[in-house]
């Protein structure tokens, strides 16, 4: 029976071709645009869930009221560690990781990079995957770093770096104990190499480097037995900072609060500056959902004009078959299959134009946005169920309304459907095009505003001025009017200055002061 429906379906379109092409053409584009949203959505959703430990896992932020301001870090003071472990017996264990930027050397090649360094127990609460070495020994040795793979081929080639040496700062040798792969992109972690935390504490002070509270440079990571716990535990943080910093803190007049952020809501919900990586935003989620929803609904009216447009010319054969005793229902089952031929037609059209664009979108969003419906079988179910479902749903109106004629009016030549059907497609119209209209004018301001964010004069010329990053070392400060000098000689050079700081970057920075008698 339903390959009988399917066959009059496809029959029915072939004789009209220039209908279902306007119609397939015209739903493969809202799908297209959907489909591309849907995708950004879901990528951002993807964030950080790939870790075992995902809904396990809290960060420490910290918040300041002052008479400077306020400020908030993602990051805690180095000793937190220690009182979070002594505190909470729902902890599992605290990893932390700070940031630096250093040159690596290995024999004559020198790369600059970014460096993590980080206590042992991260390689276990992200369950870190190691091509050499293992978590266990990775960081038995102070003086030892785990590159990441990207890394070692930069320093190494293809040969195997485990225990060759390379060289921090011009003037550290750290041993590689461990090659870890390469993080993926929906990760708020950045890829970089892990040095150990106690060999950064060797020439950063030694132990109280490792106690101070108050120098908000570790991300500070906590696992927990429960997703509940971290809840309780936030609720809690605040008598901590009472009990250990609550006089000297009320001596300098300086309000500290500190709360725990799930690790699955740090890339959507942080919102706070100083991440490791740039982060999303919950809001552009929502508002590519509705942007996604509205161009499906824009295409559905559009499939269902069209198809009562054609009434007339259908009613003769709705009139024709009920006169022979096919039953309305029956009819209703034609018509949907035909929608759902149209749209799956349209969604195999859909996938080449998401593929064509998917490039250009990425770079658009800012992200690496993969399409694989071949080998990723929730995309591929998720896709032929919402072909299935915008095929139903935008001809189950066309099918009510065309199967409802009556026989003997329409083989007399009445195909008028009454003032409501007609008042149901005016309806319809106007939405389409109140939705359409409202879409161009957001693209349009949003475009505009983007050219004048990439066109307003910042007072130099930014395609002509080159960063160095990476060399504020001391053998560098020591020589820097010697290199300055040598620099401004290059052809082309104009001007030559160093900087701590980038304008537009963060430019506070953080000073330690103890008061009398205390720790």
């Amino acid at each position: 029976m339903l390959s009988n429906y399917f066959k009059i379906a496809l029959r029915s379109l072939m004789a009209h071709r220039l209908y279902s092409s306007i119609n397939i053409l015209g739903l493969a584009v809202g799908l297209a645009s959907c489909i591309l949203m849907a995708l950004f959505v879901r990528y951002e959703l993807s964030y950080d869930t790939q870790y075992a430990k995902s809904d396990r896992i809290a960060r420490m932020h910290i918040s300041q009221i002052s008479s400077a301001g306020n400020d908030q870090w993602p990051r805690a003071g180095a000793g937190w560690k220690v009182l979070l472990e002594d505190s909470y017996p729902e902890l599992i264990q605290v990893g932390r990781i700070s940031i630096t930027q250093t040159p690596l050397k290995v024999g004559d090649i020198v790369i600059n990079e970014v460096i993590s360094y980080a206590d042992p127990e991260i390689f276990d609460i992200f369950e870190l995957e190691f091509i050499h070495g293992d978590k266990t020994n990775a960081f038995k040795d102070i003086k030892s770093v785990v590159l990441t793979e990207d890394t070692a081929k930069n320093l190494f080639g293809d040969l195997n770096p485990m225990g060759k040496m390379v060289t921090f700062f011009n003037m550290v040798d750290l041993k590689v104990t461990g090659v870890i792969k390469n993080l993926p992109q929906n990760t708020h972690l950045a890829n970089n190499s892990f040095a150990n935390i106690l060999a950064a504490a060797e020439y950063e002070g030694g132990q109280v480097f490792l106690d101070n509270l108050t120098n908000m440079n570790f991300y500070t990571y906590l696992e927990f037995s429960s997703a509940n716990d971290i809840k309780t535990v936030s609720d809690k943080l605040n008598d901590l900072v009472d009990k250990n910093l609550g006089a000297f803190l009320k001596e300098v007049n300086v309000q500290l609060t500190a709360r725990l952020m799930p690790l699955n809501k740090l890339h959507l919900y942080s919102q706070i500056s100083g991440d490791m990586k740039e982060t999303g935003d919950i809001n552009q989620v929502y508002l590519f959902s509705g942007i996604a929803i509205l161009i499906l609904i824009i295409a559905g009216i559009n499939f269902m004009n069209l198809a009562t447009a054609r009434a007339s010319q259908r009613a003769k054969e709705v009139g024709v078959k009920k006169s022979f005793g096919v039953t309305r229902n029956q009819i209703i089952v034609q018509f949907l299959s035909e929608s759902v031929i149209l749209s799956s037609i349209s969604l195999l059209i859909a996938l080449a134009l998401v593929e064509l664009t998917l490039p250009t979108f990425s770079e658009f969003v800012n992200r690496e946005i993969s399409f694989n419906y071949l080998t990723d079988f929730s995309l591929s179910g998720s896709l032929l169920a919402l072909t299935l479902l915008v095929g139903l749903l935008a001809g189950s109106y066309p099918a009510l309304y065309l199967s409802a004629f009556s026989p003997a009016k329409v083989l007399k030549g009445d195909v008028t459907r009454g003032k409501a059907g007609a008042k149901f497609r005016q309806i319809l119209v106007v939405l389409q095009f109140f939705i359409a209209t409202v879409l161009i004018i957001s693209t349009l301001t949003v475009y505009q505003q983007m050219k004048f964010a990439q066109n307003i004069k910042l007072g130099y010329e930014k395609d002509q001025t080159m960063i160095i990053y990476g060399i504020g070392t001391p053998l560098v400060a020591n020589n820097y009017t010697g290199l300055q000098q040598e620099m401004k000689r290059l052809p082309g050079v104009h001007w030559v200055e160093g900087a701590q700081r980038l304008p537009g970057n963060r430019l506070t920075n953080n000073t330690d002061i103890q008061a009398p008698g205390w720790r």
